[in-house]
């Protein structure tokens, strides 16, 4: 979510009115110098002294619309599906489309890529990219596990070792630009796509079953929880407190928790959300707990179906109090 209040849908006003105030400012400030100088009567005294703080008043005005168009220009923030890094969910995000939740939010290609390949039933999808030059469109279709077409062709990546600093381009012109202006980057680090495509693939692991308690993914997609650890692990979870536990569990390795919010299936920062806990809404009676990104959500959700509004803090210590699954051989503990 942005943290700014004000409506993408009043932008337009705003702007208008700071022209306004521009062009007010600059007409009484013309003709509050003019007074200034003529000095002959106590009147013209007056009205210079009115125009003055008309002419600070506009620019305080001016002022205000600028900042708030500034704030307004910042996106709102998504999560990623795959890793759970908060990115912007604008025109230019990384999508993936092709499995069971339908177009996915990704941080990066390479994310976007193990999303197809490790949740579509039949490992296909489209992979839609912006060159992070010129923002040029960059297309990436896999069909039954492999690539199959790439466009434009040339395209070329930037495997930086994290999300953050994974990059894809139309051509190595474009990568070449970057690496210029990039301390960081390295000729080393650029990649083809079918390279970059390969070495993904040798990492695929399947997730079709909750990893704490078993249940079946595809039964849960609006309660989807996900844990990237910093050692690179990827664990998925049916729920919320299948989620939590296993966080517990995994004894503070985690980096990156992922949550759904129930109403809308916007992803979001597990640990930014809001939780209804012990609530009983038709069908899910046995999740307990369901996920939310905004206050707002939570409360008109809870105003259905009962139970109490908590953070994520406070969400973990109700779990760790109260829920005690049974063991699996592939849960996060082994």
């Amino acid at each position: 979510m942005s943290k700014f209040n004000i409506n993408f849908h009043k932008l337009s006003e705003l702007t208008l009115l700071k022209k306004s105030m521009t062009s007010l400012a600059r007409f009484i400030s013309v003709h509050a110098l003019q007074k200034t100088f003529d000095r002959r009567t106590p009147k013209s005294r007056t009205f210079s002294s009115l125009l003055l703080m008309l002419v600070l008043a506009g620019i305080i005005c001016t002022s205000s619309c600028t900042v708030a168009l500034q704030q307004d220009k910042h996106e709102p923030l998504t999560a990623c599906h795959r890793c759970g890094m908060e990115i912007q969910n604008s025109e230019h995000t990384i999508t993936a489309y092709g499995v069971s939740e339908g177009l996915l939010p990704e941080c990066c290609v390479p994310c976007a890529i193990m999303d197809i390949l490790e949740l579509a039933d039949d490992k296909s999808g489209m992979i839609t990219a912006f060159d992070d030059l010129d923002d040029t469109k960059i297309s990436i279709s896999i069909k039954n596990g492999a690539l199959e077409r790439i466009t434009p062709p040339d395209t070329v990546i930037i495997m930086g070792g994290i999300c953050m600093k994974n990059k894809i381009f139309v051509n190595k012109g474009n990568s070449r630009t970057f690496l210029k202006n990039h301390d960081w980057a390295t000729e080393e680090m650029l990649k083809t796509v079918p390279d970059t495509f390969a070495k993904l693939k040798k990492r695929v692991v399947s997730y079709t079953y909750c990893a704490l308690c078993g249940a079946p993914l595809k039964d849960n997609e609006k309660t989807y929880f996900s844990i990237m650890t910093g050692k690179h692990r990827r664990f998925v979870f049916c729920n919320v407190k299948c989620g939590i536990f296993g966080a517990h569990r995994l004894e503070g390795e985690e980096k990156y928790v992922v949550s759904k919010d129930f109403s809308t299936g916007q992803l979001f920062n597990a640990k930014k959300g809001f939780y209804v806990h012990a609530a009983t809404p038709p069908s899910c009676s046995n999740r307990l707990v369901q996920g939310f990104i905004s206050a707002d959500n939570a409360a008109k959700f809870q105003s259905r179906y009962g139970g109490e509004i908590i953070t994520y803090e406070n969400l973990e210590k109700h779990i760790a109090h109260d829920f005690q699954p049974h063991k699996r051989k592939d849960d996060p503990a082994t």
